[in-house]
């Protein structure tokens, strides 16, 4: 009996020095840690873009926070489906300015309406006017849905327009349907390309990762390996200190002798 279980703790410290999983659950390293050692195996182009797109990410929340944007709005599994019948904050506060502009435009054309139905031109400012009043009305609302966050983080994420990491807008797959802006690398190949947005959890470990830029539950640039946020809301967290710090060397630099 001894023989066999001392068998047994061989294999598995062999396993273990091999880099082997093959005790589910038992050997298998957290999410949290998974995705970091993912990010380190790529490209130190696509971890310097990460880093800087975590910048952006950071002070976008940080700004919207000082602005009264609240954590945690709205909870339970009416996360996602309670909002669809409202716009995202951004596309309020972007819709807002278009009216406010064609208010603007019309008013000046009033002032001179030259050969202009004027009539018609006072029909326009009006329903200008009344669609701007009631943005204004809708945009009053307490700020800080998954949504409110997700499309902002999509946008402005989206504006540095990245080389190696797509950008969606991604909800969750089982209740609650939270939603969250999904940032994956590349795929390595052909091969690996099928594991975008059907199954990200089936890309091969260091060569892709995806993850979920999240700031809904605590109002902070948090960060969740997708598979992880996928299966349970708000698992899988990494440190916002390896998106700050932990950067990749610079290669050296070699200087060319001058020729003589």
């Amino acid at each position: 009996m001894r023989s066999g279980l001392a068998a047994v703790l061989l294999l598995a410290a062999s396993a273990v020095r091999g880099g082997e999983t093959g005790l589910p659950g038992l050997l298998r390293e957290p999410p949290e840690v998974a995705a970091q050692a993912a990010v380190k195996a790529l490209p130190a182009e696509a971890q310097i873009e990460l880093f800087t797109l975590y910048a952006r990410y950071n002070e976008t929340v940080t700004q919207r926070g000082e602005e009264g944007w609240r954590a945690g709005l709205l909870s339970d599994e009416g996360t996602k489906v309670s909002q669809d019948d409202t716009l995202p904050a951004r596309q309020l506060e972007e819709s807002l300015r278009n009216r406010e502009a064609e208010v603007r435009t019309l008013a000046q054309r009033l002032e001179k309406p030259e050969n202009e139905n004027e009539a018609r031109l006072r029909r326009q400012y009006e329903n200008a006017w009344k669609r701007a009043a009631a943005l204004r009305s809708a945009l009053a609302r307490a700020k800080g849905t998954c949504l409110d966050w997700s499309d902002l983080v999509w946008a402005e994420l989206g504006r540095l327009q990245p080389e190696y990491w797509s950008i969606q807008d991604r909800e969750r797959a089982a209740r609650p349907f939270h939603a969250a802006a999904v940032l994956c690398s590349p795929p390595a190949d052909d091969e690996e390309a099928f594991c975008s947005d059907a199954d990200p959890e089936g890309c091969a470990a260091g060569r892709r990762v995806c993850l979920a830029f999240d700031p809904w539950q605590r109002g902070q640039a948090d960060v969740y390996e997708l598979g992880a946020w996928n299966k349970g809301l708000f698992a899988g967290r990494v440190p916002a200190d390896f998106f700050l710090h932990d950067l990749p060397e610079p290669k050296p630099v070699r200087t060319r002798r001058p020729k003589r």
